[in-house]
């Protein structure tokens, strides 16, 4: 009997937090606004917005692809478990926590809890609708999430997992947003030039993958063994994440024109050039041109 309370005890927040997030979610759909006045602009984002979405599984695919079979469903459900708590607390507090308060802070305010004050600013002219950046936004923390898992694949437990997915996005990823994106003390006192998060994506997700595999420690020697079990679903992956970039890079202009264009000749033409140095590079020491290697 007493497990069986334990049990509800620990289910009972994340009901509460459900519950408050449809709540949430439900005030603002009823919401009435000025929607006639959607641009280019923000039928572009939404776009951007799936397709760094698209990311996700393709990085689940990836990952899953590269390690052994036995670990294939495990990093599908640690990436599910990842993006689906990292987007409860970006919608409860999170985006608020990045996106508020005064310049030259360490961290926003609750000004924007639940996103319920966004709903004012929707469609309010200039740029893209306010509650659309936040979406936009939250897919940038969810790939981020999710990245930094392949850092401790097959080396650490689920639970670890769960309170990772709370946390990071709180303690490591909203600060450092605010820092650079959010009017903090970075982008208030430095010169940060940060488009499609080269500092809070890429850099934090470095950082933050080099302390779990210090934390993980060294996986066992006949996982260091292994090989890949599934090269198809490596190439998918890749391919998938590559496609989510054109959004990912694309859609940071927050609107139509020059930018986009710009953003997409760079996001193609880097890539084909660094997989071409691979490609030769691979084929002058190995003798061959492998999947795994061009699409690492």
């Amino acid at each position: 009997m007493m497990s069986y309370i334990r049990k509800a005890m620990l289910l009972l927040p994340a009901l509460v937090a459900s519950l408050i997030v449809v709540i949430g979610a439900t005030s603002i759909a009823a919401a009435t606004g000025p929607y006639d006045t959607i641009g280019s602009g923000d039928v572009w984002v939404v776009v951007a917005s799936v397709l760094v979405f698209l990311m996700i599984p393709g990085l689940a695919l990836f990952y899953g692809g590269l390690l052994r079979k036995e670990s294939m469903v495990s990093i599908l459900i640690q990436t599910t478990i990842v993006v689906i708590m990292s987007a409860v607390v970006w919608i409860v507090c999170g985006y608020s926590l990045a996106f508020s308060g005064g310049e030259g802070g360490i961290i926003g305010n609750l000004d924007y809890l639940f996103l319920d004050e966004l709903i004012d600013d929707m469609a309010a002219g200039g740029g893209v609708d306010s509650l659309l950046f936040a979406v936009f936004q939250m897919k940038f923390v969810l790939i981020t999430a999710a990245i930094i898992i392949g850092a401790c694949a097959e080396r650490i437990r689920f639970k670890t997992i769960a309170i990772l997915a709370v946390l990071w996005p709180l303690l490591v990823y909203a600060p450092a947003c605010h820092w650079v994106w959010g009017g903090g003390f970075l982008s208030d006192n430095f010169t940060i030039v940060d488009y499609a998060g080269g500092t809070v994506v890429h850099t934090l997700a470095g950082m933050s993958g080099l302390a779990l595999a210090v934390f993980a420690g060294l996986r066992a020697k006949k996982i260091r063994e292994s090989h890949p079990h599934n090269v198809p679903l490596v190439y998918l992956g890749v391919f998938l994440l590559w496609v989510g970039w054109y959004g990912f890079n694309g859609g940071s202009g927050l609107g139509t024109g020059g930018t986009i264009v710009r953003s997409i000749v760079t996001t193609t033409g880097s890539a084909v050039a660094a997989t071409f140095v691979w490609m030769v590079a691979e084929y002058c020491f190995k003798k061959q041109i492998t999947v795994i290697g061009v699409g690492t």
